[in-house]
């Protein structure tokens, strides 16, 4: 064999090695390899690697099918080989590391985890429990989408393009500018991270390398009416009061939300609502809402307040309780506050186990503990007006119970109210009801 025979052998083995580590063959970045074609490589061989166009099957002319995101999941799935992201079992190959963005099968979320600033990793997966069905075939309500007063939202059917360019554009994680059927007329620009990319998390409630007030917008252009400035009224009939979501301070999107897939559960007694406005969800669980903690759990890592209640009700040494209590204290500290509300709850619940000063929670002499009580003594802690039945102390008013049972041994005996902590009105009146 000649040296020029030889030579042209080598460097067709050369460019064929090329070829395959760049395409489907090889592993690739989501927003690189394969993606994005440039120069000299940008050739109708390189576009053979995903389409073909007498044999496909799929509608978009790719190799493989009978699905879009099957066709994906040939790299990006459980068993893909062309891809370290396994978007399927939220994970990145190379190191078992769990993806930022959770899985579509499996993630990897600490979804009880106790620390006030984060979010941890799971050693084993868990099965997810809502997700963005993005399969193309299965129809449910984009949320949110649309012009004030339009219902809950139009029936969609996602599929990964919709969100993602597979021919790349220079955007955070290839995404679209405006995704595919939104109906949005303004693009949301993603701005992307340096390389190299950092795909996988150590900590879920930190968003990543990423503006949170781009990924909001980008996340509205579907869910247009989720997006919001301030608490204040919308105007929507369904959409209306909502939690601030525009990134500004950290609260964007992806700071609450895993936008492929969680594996949080929602079990808990007041965990599981309805689909706002009677819309149609796509999963089986979906109460869970992509949220990053078991039973809504998302909102104490922000409200630490509320966290720190949590603390004092599972780890503050149970006082000796009084034979006269005040009605509404329900953890015997001698005061009326947000942390009896929160302890009738968690008794609501089931976690509290044994309190000795549980029965001055029962605010409205029902001889039972209930949601309602805890919302009164919120009411009552906020200056509102909270209605009682006569005979009943009013909150803060002495009342004589047996420690042992919880349940009153005479007629309650009412003494001054004390206000909370603040100052309050000298009457608690009985106008209006607790769920006005």
């Amino acid at each position: 064999m000649s040296g020029k025979l030889v030579l042209v052998v080598l460097m067709a083995g050369l460019l064929a090695a090329a070829l395959v580590s760049q395409g489907r063959g090889g592993v690739a970045l989501a927003d690189g390899g394969p993606h994005i074609a440039t120069g000299s490589d940008a050739t109708p061989d390189r576009c053979a690697s995903c389409h073909r166009i007498h044999t496909a099957e799929t509608d978009t002319l790719l190799t493989s099918g009978p699905t879009e995101m099957d066709f994906c999941y040939t790299c990006h799935g459980t068993g893909g080989t062309g891809s370290d992201l396994d978007v399927q079992g939220g994970k990145q190959r190379s190191n078992n590391s769990a993806l930022r963005a959770g899985g579509f099968d499996f993630a990897s979320i600490n979804t009880t985890d106790p620390a006030p600033d984060s979010i941890g990793v799971l050693g084993t997966a868990q099965a997810v429990t809502s997700w963005h069905t993005a399969d193309g075939t299965t129809a449910g309500t984009l949320w949110g989408n649309g012009a004030l007063n339009s219902g809950a939202g139009p029936s969609f059917t996602l599929r990964c393009s919709a969100c993602h360019d597979p021919h790349g554009n220079g955007q955070y994680r290839i995404l679209r500018p405006i995704p595919a059927g939104s109906g949005a007329t303004e693009p949301a620009n993603v701005t992307d991270e340096a390389d190299p990319k950092v795909y996988s998390t150590t900590n879920y409630f930190e968003p990543g390398p990423v503006s949170g007030i781009q990924m909001s917008s980008w996340c509205a252009t579907c869910h247009t009416r989720y997006l919001a400035s301030s608490t204040a009224s919308s105007g929507d009939a369904i959409f209306a009061n909502r939690h601030v979501s525009d990134g500004t301070s950290g609260r964007s999107c992806t700071k609450c939300h895993a936008s492929h897939g969680t594996n949080a559960g929602a079990s808990g007694t007041y965990s599981s609502v309805g689909y706002p406005g009677g819309g149609r969800g796509t999963t089986n669980t979906a109460e869970s809402r992509l949220l990053k903690m078991d039973n809504r759990g998302i909102c104490i890592k922000c409200h630490t307040e509320v966290l720190a209640l949590t603390v004092h009700a599972l780890e503050a040494p149970a006082p000796t309780p009084a034979a006269v209590m005040l009605q509404g204290d329900a953890d015997c500290d001698g005061k009326v506050n947000s942390a009896d509300a929160f302890v009738i709850v968690r008794d609501v619940a089931g976690l509290n186990g044994s309190s000795a000063c549980l029965a001055a929670g029962d605010i409205d002499c029902d001889g039972e503990r209930t949601s309602l009580d805890a919302l009164g003594i919120l009411r009552y802690v906020a200056h509102l007006s909270v209605d009682q039945p006569a005979g009943c102390p009013p909150i803060g008013a002495a009342r004589t119970v047996t420690p042992s049972r919880g349940a009153e041994t005479s007629s309650p005996t009412v003494a001054p109210s004390p206000t909370p902590e603040a100052s309050a009105p000298s009457a608690r009146g009985a106008t209006s009801s607790q769920a006005s």
